[in-house]
C-alpha cells in the first residue's frame, strides 16, 4: 500500500510525514486534531492553488470521510488532498467545540471541486453533523461512468474507480485494525491508511475532471 519515508517536526497534537505509495505517489500528510493546524493547511493550499482556478477548471480537492464504525456513525475523520498535500482532520477527537470558521469557508469556496466515492452521502454527513457546506463537488463514479462510458460504474467502490480508471489495486493489508485508525496518536505505519482514500480521490478527480 504505501511507507512513511520520513518524519516532520511533530507536535502534541499534530503528526507530520511524507508518505510514499507503491503506486510512485508521494505526499505530506498532516494528521491534527487542532483547528490551529488545519488552518495553517488550509491557507497553505489557497495561496498556492487558488491563483490557479480558472471559471471552468477548478482546483481538484480528494475528500474523504471515515466514521467510527465502517459503515455508519458519527464522522471521525475528515481527508482532504490537494496534489501531494493531505490532511486528515480528528474530528473525533478535535481540541476545540467545532471546526475552525477557515474550514467553512474553503468547502464553500467556489474556486475548489471536492471529489470522492459515493461523495454526495459525504457532503450531506458534513453538512448534517457540522453545518459545512460543500459548494462545488463530483461523484467519481458518476465521472467514470461518464469518461469511460460504463454505467457500472456509477455504483462501483473506489477500489474498483482506481482499477478501471487507472489501472492500479488498492491493497489493504490484512493485519488492519479499523479502530485504530480512530486513535488519536495514529501508529506510523496506519498513516498511508488514513490518507490514501483522499490521495486516490484525488488522483481520480484529476484525471477525470482536471
Amino acid at each position: 500500500m504505501g511507507s512513511v519515508q520520513r518524519l516532520i517536526p511533530q507536535f502534541a497534537d499534530m503528526m507530520a510525514a511524507e508518505v510514499s505509495f507503491n503506486s510512485g505517489h508521494s505526499v505530506i500528510t498532516i494528521i491534527t486534531s487542532a483547528a490551529y493546524f488545519v488552518v495553517i493547511w488550509i491557507n497553505g493550499v489557497i495561496q498556492f492553488y487558488s491563483p490557479r482556478a480558472r471559471a471552468r477548471r477548478r482546483v481538484i480537492v480528494g475528500l474523504h470521510i471515515s466514521r467510527r464504525s465502517m459503515h455508519n456513525g458519527p464522522i471521525a475523520l475528515l481527508q482532504l488532498c490537494v496534489a501531494n498535500q493531505c490532511l486528515i482532520y480528528q474530528l473525533l477527537h478535535r481540541s476545540d467545540a467545532a471546526p475552525p470558521v477557515r474550514l467553512y469557508e474553503f468547502l464553500d469556496d467556489n474556486r475548489f471541486r471536492f471529489t470522492g466515492f459515493d461523495v454526495e452521502r459525504s457532503v450531506n454527513s458534513l453538512r448534517m453533523e457540522f453545518g459545512l457546506t460543500v459548494r462545488v463537488w463530483a461523484d467519481l463514479g458518476d465521472a467514470a461512468s461518464r469518461r469511460l462510458q460504463q454505467d457500472d460504474l456509477r455504483w462501483a467502490g473506489l477500489d474498483q474507480l482506481v482499477r478501471e480508471v487507472m489501472g492500479m489495486e488498492m491493497i489493504w493489508p490484512n493485519e488492519v485494525r479499523w479502530t485504530t485508525l480512530l486513535e488519536r496518536v495514529l501508529p506510523l505505519e496506519y498513516v498511508p491508511l488514513a490518507c490514501v482514500d483522499a490521495v486516490f480521490s484525488y488522483e481520480l478527480g484529476r484525471i477525470l475532471l482536471g
